[in-house]
Protein backbone atom coordinates (compact mmCIF):
# COMPACT_ATOMS: atom_id res chain seq x y z
CA UNK A 1 0.00 0.00 0.00
CA UNK A 2 0.59 3.82 0.43
CA UNK A 3 0.75 4.93 2.63
CA UNK A 4 19.62 14.38 5.99
CA UNK A 5 22.33 12.47 6.68
CA UNK A 6 25.69 13.11 7.89
CA UNK A 7 28.23 12.49 4.87
CA UNK A 8 31.40 13.07 6.71
CA UNK A 9 33.89 9.54 6.51
CA UNK A 10 35.03 9.78 10.36
CA UNK A 11 32.56 8.78 13.14
CA UNK A 12 31.18 11.98 14.91
CA UNK A 13 33.07 13.01 18.20
CA UNK A 14 29.83 13.28 20.20
CA UNK A 15 26.94 10.15 20.75
CA UNK A 16 23.15 11.29 20.27
CA UNK A 17 21.21 11.76 23.42
CA UNK A 18 19.72 8.88 24.37
CA UNK A 19 16.16 8.58 23.26
CA UNK A 20 13.50 8.28 25.97
CA UNK A 21 11.51 5.45 24.42
CA UNK A 22 14.49 3.58 23.00
CA UNK A 23 16.62 3.62 26.12
CA UNK A 24 14.13 3.06 28.34
CA UNK A 25 13.39 -0.51 26.33
CA UNK A 26 16.99 -1.08 25.44
CA UNK A 27 18.14 -0.93 29.33
CA UNK A 28 20.55 0.71 31.49
CA UNK A 29 24.09 1.56 30.33
CA UNK A 30 23.04 0.27 26.57
CA UNK A 31 23.61 3.66 25.45
CA UNK A 32 27.63 3.76 25.04
CA UNK A 33 27.43 0.31 23.84
CA UNK A 34 28.18 -0.92 20.88
CA UNK A 35 29.64 -3.63 18.00
CA UNK A 36 32.48 -2.34 16.32
CA UNK A 37 32.91 -3.51 12.68
CA UNK A 38 35.88 -1.89 11.24
CA UNK A 39 39.07 -1.45 13.51
CA UNK A 40 39.49 2.36 12.46
CA UNK A 41 35.49 3.13 13.75
CA UNK A 42 34.36 4.12 10.25
CA UNK A 43 31.61 1.76 10.16
CA UNK A 44 28.51 2.18 13.32
CA UNK A 45 27.12 -0.54 15.12
CA UNK A 46 25.10 -2.82 13.13
CA UNK A 47 21.67 -2.29 15.39
CA UNK A 48 21.82 0.64 17.67
CA UNK A 49 22.11 -0.04 21.50
CA UNK A 50 18.65 0.94 22.57
CA UNK A 51 16.93 -1.33 19.82
CA UNK A 52 18.72 -4.21 21.27
CA UNK A 53 16.30 -5.26 23.57
CA UNK A 54 13.03 -4.28 21.87
CA UNK A 55 13.84 -6.04 19.05
CA UNK A 56 14.92 -9.42 21.30
CA UNK A 57 10.67 -9.00 22.50
CA UNK A 58 9.71 -8.33 18.98
CA UNK A 59 11.62 -11.08 17.40
CA UNK A 60 10.33 -12.99 20.29
CA UNK A 61 6.78 -12.23 19.82
CA UNK A 62 6.89 -12.21 16.38
CA UNK A 63 8.09 -16.41 16.65
CA UNK A 64 5.53 -16.75 19.35
CA UNK A 65 2.75 -15.44 16.42
CA UNK A 66 4.18 -17.75 13.72
CA UNK A 67 4.31 -20.59 16.05
CA UNK A 68 0.87 -20.33 17.18
CA UNK A 69 -0.68 -19.78 13.67
CA UNK A 70 1.08 -22.97 12.47
CA UNK A 71 -0.47 -24.72 15.59
CA UNK A 72 -3.41 -23.61 14.65
CA UNK A 73 -3.13 -24.75 10.99
CA UNK A 74 -2.22 -28.28 12.53
CA UNK A 75 -5.22 -28.57 14.42
CA UNK A 76 -7.71 -27.42 12.19
CA UNK A 77 -6.33 -28.57 8.69
CA UNK A 78 -7.36 -25.15 7.58
CA UNK A 79 -5.09 -21.97 6.54
CA UNK A 80 -6.87 -19.55 7.53
CA UNK A 81 -4.84 -17.08 9.60
CA UNK A 82 -1.68 -17.95 7.42
CA UNK A 83 -2.02 -14.40 6.07
CA UNK A 84 -0.98 -12.72 9.51
CA UNK A 85 2.38 -14.26 8.91
CA UNK A 86 2.64 -12.64 5.58
CA UNK A 87 1.26 -9.33 6.78
CA UNK A 88 3.67 -9.49 9.98
CA UNK A 89 6.95 -10.05 7.22
CA UNK A 90 6.05 -6.64 5.38
CA UNK A 91 5.78 -4.93 8.98
CA UNK A 92 9.24 -5.64 9.77
CA UNK A 93 10.14 -4.09 6.71
CA UNK A 94 10.17 0.23 7.81
CA UNK A 95 11.83 -0.77 10.59
CA UNK A 96 14.61 -2.34 9.32
CA UNK A 97 14.73 0.45 6.65
CA UNK A 98 15.18 2.84 9.65
CA UNK A 99 17.71 0.91 11.08
CA UNK A 100 19.85 0.75 7.78
CA UNK A 101 19.53 5.05 7.62
CA UNK A 102 20.66 5.19 11.04
CA UNK A 103 23.52 2.65 10.14
CA UNK A 104 24.57 5.28 7.47
CA UNK A 105 24.73 7.92 9.65
CA UNK A 106 27.93 9.33 9.55
CA UNK A 107 29.34 7.00 6.47
CA UNK A 108 30.00 8.48 2.96
CA UNK A 109 26.60 6.83 1.26
CA UNK A 110 25.10 7.76 -2.62
CA UNK A 111 22.47 9.89 -2.40
CA UNK A 112 20.48 7.71 -4.44
CA UNK A 113 20.76 4.88 -1.69
CA UNK A 114 19.49 7.12 1.27
CA UNK A 115 16.23 7.81 -0.70
CA UNK A 116 15.44 4.00 -1.99
CA UNK A 117 15.91 3.50 1.75
CA UNK A 118 13.70 6.10 2.81
CA UNK A 119 11.41 5.45 0.04
CA UNK A 120 10.58 1.88 1.30
CA UNK A 121 10.23 2.76 4.92
CA UNK A 122 7.89 5.21 3.04
CA UNK A 123 5.80 2.64 1.61
CA UNK A 124 5.93 0.38 3.59
CA UNK A 125 5.46 1.88 6.82
CA UNK A 126 1.36 1.71 6.68
CA UNK A 127 1.96 -1.98 6.53
CA UNK A 128 3.04 -1.95 10.56
CA UNK A 129 -0.14 -0.91 11.87
CA UNK A 130 -2.46 -2.41 8.51
CA UNK A 131 -2.12 -5.81 10.80
CA UNK A 132 -5.17 -4.21 13.35
CA UNK A 133 -7.39 -4.16 10.75
CA UNK A 134 -6.87 -8.08 9.67
CA UNK A 135 -9.58 -8.27 13.00
CA UNK A 136 -12.31 -7.73 10.27
CA UNK A 137 -11.86 -11.84 9.56
CA UNK A 138 -12.82 -12.72 12.79
CA UNK A 139 -15.85 -15.04 12.28
CA UNK A 140 -19.26 -14.88 13.95
CA UNK A 141 -18.74 -14.56 17.79
CA UNK A 142 -20.69 -17.66 18.82
CA UNK A 143 -17.87 -19.96 17.43
CA UNK A 144 -15.78 -21.46 20.21
CA UNK A 145 -12.79 -20.30 18.24
CA UNK A 146 -13.68 -16.53 17.74
CA UNK A 147 -11.55 -15.66 21.17
CA UNK A 148 -8.87 -17.73 20.70
CA UNK A 149 -8.60 -15.66 17.04
CA UNK A 150 -9.14 -12.39 18.15
CA UNK A 151 -6.30 -12.80 20.86
CA UNK A 152 -4.07 -14.46 17.51
CA UNK A 153 -5.00 -11.58 15.39
CA UNK A 154 -4.11 -9.24 18.41
CA UNK A 155 -1.29 -10.42 19.12
CA UNK A 156 0.63 -9.62 15.57
CA UNK A 157 -1.48 -6.31 15.26
CA UNK A 158 0.61 -4.67 18.70
CA UNK A 159 4.20 -6.63 17.00
CA UNK A 160 3.34 -4.67 14.11
CA UNK A 161 1.97 -1.23 15.96
CA UNK A 162 5.39 -1.51 18.05
CA UNK A 163 7.62 -1.98 14.72
CA UNK A 164 5.87 0.99 13.52
CA UNK A 165 6.57 2.60 16.60
CA UNK A 166 10.11 1.99 16.86
CA UNK A 167 11.24 2.91 12.91
CA UNK A 168 8.15 6.39 13.48
CA UNK A 169 10.63 7.53 15.84
CA UNK A 170 13.68 6.94 14.09
CA UNK A 171 12.61 8.51 11.80
CA UNK A 172 11.53 11.59 13.92
CA UNK A 173 14.46 12.05 15.32
CA UNK A 174 16.09 12.76 11.67
CA UNK A 175 13.68 15.15 11.03
CA UNK A 176 14.56 16.47 14.74
CA UNK A 177 17.98 17.05 13.64
CA UNK A 178 17.49 18.55 10.75
CA UNK A 179 15.19 21.21 11.87
CA UNK A 180 13.49 21.08 15.74
CA UNK A 181 11.25 19.13 17.81
CA UNK A 182 8.12 20.99 16.38
CA UNK A 183 8.74 19.94 12.74
CA UNK A 184 9.31 16.23 14.27
CA UNK A 185 5.86 16.00 15.71
CA UNK A 186 4.42 17.69 12.23
CA UNK A 187 5.95 14.58 10.75
CA UNK A 188 4.28 12.20 12.74
CA UNK A 189 1.34 13.76 12.53
CA UNK A 190 1.74 13.97 8.88
CA UNK A 191 2.66 10.25 8.24
CA UNK A 192 0.45 9.20 10.85
CA UNK A 193 -2.38 10.94 8.54
CA UNK A 194 -1.02 9.08 5.26
CA UNK A 195 -0.75 5.93 7.08
CA UNK A 196 -4.45 6.20 7.28
CA UNK A 197 -4.67 6.86 4.10
CA UNK A 198 -2.96 3.84 3.10
CA UNK A 199 -4.98 1.35 5.22
CA UNK A 200 -8.03 2.65 4.05
CA UNK A 201 -6.80 2.10 0.09
CA UNK A 202 -5.24 -1.03 1.45
CA UNK A 203 -8.09 -2.61 3.09
CA UNK A 204 -10.81 -1.08 0.75
CA UNK A 205 -9.23 -0.69 -2.40
CA UNK A 206 -7.24 -3.83 -2.16
CA UNK A 207 -3.91 -1.77 -2.78
CA UNK A 208 -0.60 -3.45 -1.98
CA UNK A 209 2.67 -1.80 -0.85
CA UNK A 210 4.38 -2.64 -4.84
CA UNK A 211 1.18 -1.57 -6.76
CA UNK A 212 3.24 1.78 -7.14
CA UNK A 213 5.31 -0.24 -9.37
CA UNK A 214 3.39 -3.15 -10.58
CA UNK A 215 0.26 -1.18 -10.87
CA UNK A 216 0.63 2.65 -10.93
CA UNK A 217 -2.41 3.04 -13.64
CA UNK A 218 -5.17 1.55 -11.71
CA UNK A 219 -3.95 3.48 -8.25
CA UNK A 220 -3.78 6.62 -10.62
CA UNK A 221 -7.33 5.79 -11.39
CA UNK A 222 -8.20 5.37 -8.33
CA UNK A 223 -6.62 8.92 -7.53
CA UNK A 224 -8.40 10.95 -9.87
CA UNK A 225 -12.20 9.22 -9.00
CA UNK A 226 -11.28 10.65 -5.37
CA UNK A 227 -10.10 13.99 -6.31
CA UNK A 228 -13.44 14.44 -8.83
CA UNK A 229 -15.74 13.06 -6.14
CA UNK A 230 -14.23 12.87 -2.46
CA UNK A 231 -17.63 12.45 -1.10
CA UNK A 232 -19.12 9.52 -3.33
CA UNK A 233 -17.08 7.78 -0.38
CA UNK A 234 -17.20 9.45 3.12
CA UNK A 235 -15.71 6.53 4.69
CA UNK A 236 -12.77 7.19 2.41
CA UNK A 237 -12.24 10.69 4.42
CA UNK A 238 -13.65 9.71 8.07
CA UNK A 239 -11.32 6.76 8.10
CA UNK A 240 -8.04 8.18 7.12
CA UNK A 241 -8.46 11.03 10.08
CA UNK A 242 -9.81 8.34 13.16
CA UNK A 243 -7.23 6.10 12.09
CA UNK A 244 -4.75 8.67 11.97
CA UNK A 245 -6.16 10.20 15.70
CA UNK A 246 -5.67 6.60 16.76
CA UNK A 247 -2.03 5.85 15.80
CA UNK A 248 -0.74 9.56 16.93
CA UNK A 249 -2.26 9.13 20.07
CA UNK A 250 -1.33 6.12 21.10
CA UNK A 251 2.56 7.02 20.06
CA UNK A 252 2.47 9.92 22.24
CA UNK A 253 1.10 8.33 24.74
CA UNK A 254 3.69 5.70 24.56
CA UNK A 255 6.25 7.79 24.32
CA UNK A 256 5.29 9.99 27.41
CA UNK A 257 4.87 6.87 29.38
CA UNK A 258 8.33 5.27 28.80
CA UNK A 259 9.64 9.28 29.29
CA UNK A 260 8.23 9.50 32.20
CA UNK A 261 9.51 6.41 33.78
CA UNK A 262 12.89 7.27 32.30
CA UNK A 263 12.53 10.64 34.52
CA UNK A 264 12.00 8.72 37.58
CA UNK A 265 14.74 6.19 37.19
CA UNK A 266 16.86 9.23 36.65
CA UNK A 267 15.90 10.46 40.10
CA UNK A 268 15.47 7.35 42.07
CA UNK A 269 19.28 6.99 41.41
CA UNK A 270 20.19 10.65 42.31
CA UNK A 271 18.36 9.92 45.85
Amino acid sequence: MLPTRLDSETTPKSAPLPDPLLHRMGGEGEQDSCVVIHPNMETPRIVPAPLTRPLLALLFSSALGVTLVVIRILATQRLQHIYLIGNLILAWVPLLASIVLDRWDGLTVARWKRLAAFAVWFLFFPNAPYILTDLVHLGPRYHGHYWVDMLLILLFALTGLVLGFLSLRSMQRRVERRSNWIGGWIFVAGMSLLCGVGIYAGRFLRWNSWDVIARPMVIAGDVKDWVIDPFYRPLSIVFPILFAVFLFTIYMTLLAVAAGERFAHERNNQT
